[in-house]
């Protein structure tokens, strides 16, 4: 029943969303890394990879997540331009191998191979660092391709772990407080009552002896669900397989954002960098753009579903399930004179030409006191209103000290 009741909220915000839709000036994703090989051991399962890396499926999942950001902000919306240039995109990635691999994947989607002519001058330069008698053959032979396939190399920024606002360690007491809610609380302990027969079953079968440890059982059915997303073999049949999923999807929402005050803490800082890319998208609204002088429209933070999770629950997005691998947040800004009386068309600045659209992989979906398409000024209060920078250094670090 819940779930049908989100479907029709999703429709109701889908096509309110589409009745509104206004011109897009800029785009803030928050992407979780794509599929990666499991972490844990699982009886009978073999991995060529190492553990907790990004796998094939998971580079080609986020290859296609950077194909649907191209065709819908490069060749419908036109927000971007349909060759890479640098001062438009701005590419972020926690320092985890799998989010960097997930985020160059995501750009070769985008713009792999947009590319396709040189300039006179690139032409010149196409050949390698050394003395050669018969360049012109040497030319020939490459092509006018800078790179095989002709793949554009994108910046991305790396942030180091310390100082990563978007990396789920960077406040620890966050993780511990969310970690004994997870222990501690009543509607997880029922979760396991009530499916005791199942989870004995499934703790056998994933190799675990002694008394049941919920981290570790929730761990290891993520372990086995991540190996039959890589299409591994597995020790479990399709119907235990099912009810994996099932604890799984229960779960999920107790461990990674079922503690609100911990999720404030895990959001804070990325509803901060959203409100602050925005106030200068629209403050550049005014400006006009030329080829040299081209303004930043779009920024992607590459980081962990964890984030995600704790941003939907700060922002009030109902999560009854695990959020899928390569799974996206999206904020669009979009201006346009026709939402409010009170817009004003001579003003690009005017706060009341602004509102933002928020989708969860690709479905809109509605925040705490906004739904559907959100004045900007609703949007500003609503995130202003629930972050506390004033308290998350205390709260983060020096409780963790003593």
């Amino acid at each position: 029943a819940i779930m049908e009741k989100l479907s029709t909220l999703g429709l109701v915000l889908m096509l309110f969303c589409l009745a509104v839709e206004g011109k897009v000036i800029f785009v803030f994703e928050i992407m979780a890394h794509g599929i990666t090989i499991p972490y844990f051991d699982i009886p009978e399962v073999q991995f060529e990879a190492v553990k907790g890396e990004i796998s094939g499926s998971g580079m080609r999942q986020q290859y296609l997540a950077g194909m649907q950001v191209r065709e819908k902000y490069i060749t419908k919306k036109k927000l971007l331009s349909p060759v890479y240039i640098e001062k438009e995109i701005e590419i972020h990635s926690s320092d985890y191998n799998q989010t960097i691999t997930s985020a160059h994947s995501h750009m070769l989607g985008m713009y792999g191979t947009s590319m396709n002519v040189l300039n006179d001058a690139q032409k010149r330069m196409a050949i390698p660092p050394l003395t050669l008698t018969v360049t012109d053959s040497v030319k020939n032979g490459l092509g006018e391709k800078p790179l095989p396939y002709n793949f554009n190399v994108a910046s991305i920024q790396v942030s180091a772990r310390a100082n990563d606002t978007f990396d789920y360690m960077f406040c620890p007491n966050a993780v511990k407080t969310n970690h004994k809610f997870f222990g501690e609380s009543e509607d997880v302990q029922k979760v396991f009552d009530d499916n005791k027969e199942d989870i004995d079953t499934l703790s056998q079968k994933l190799g675990m002896e002694g008394e049941l440890d919920k981290y570790h059982f929730f761990d290891k059915i993520g372990a086995l669900l991540s190996a039959e997303e890589n299409c591994f073999f597995l020790p479990v049949g399709e119907e235990l397989l099912k009810k994996a999923k099932s604890l799984f999807n229960q779960l999920y929402p107790f461990r990674y954002s079922g503690d609100e005050e911990s999720c404030k803490l895990k959001a804070t800082y990325a509803m901060g960098q959203i409100l602050k890319d925005f106030e200068v998208a629209i403050n550049e609204t005014e400006k006009e753009e030329t080829i040299t002088q081209k303004v930043r429209k779009y920024v992607l933070r590459s980081t962990h579903d964890v984030v995600l999770a704790a941003t939907m629950k700060a922002l009030g997005i109902p999560l009854t399930a695990s959020i899928p691998k390569g799974s996206k947040l999206t904020f669009e800004l979009q201006t346009t004179a026709e939402y409010s009386d009170s817009a004003d068309p001579e003003d690009p600045t005017n706060e009341d030409n602004f509102w933002v659209t928020i989708l969860y992989n690709g479905e809109p979906v509605g925040i705490r006191d906004c739904e559907g398409a959100c004045k900007w000024k609703n949007f500003r209060a609503n995130l202003q209103g629930y972050q506390l920078l004033d308290e998350i250094s205390q709260k983060c670090y020096q409780l963790n000290r003593q």
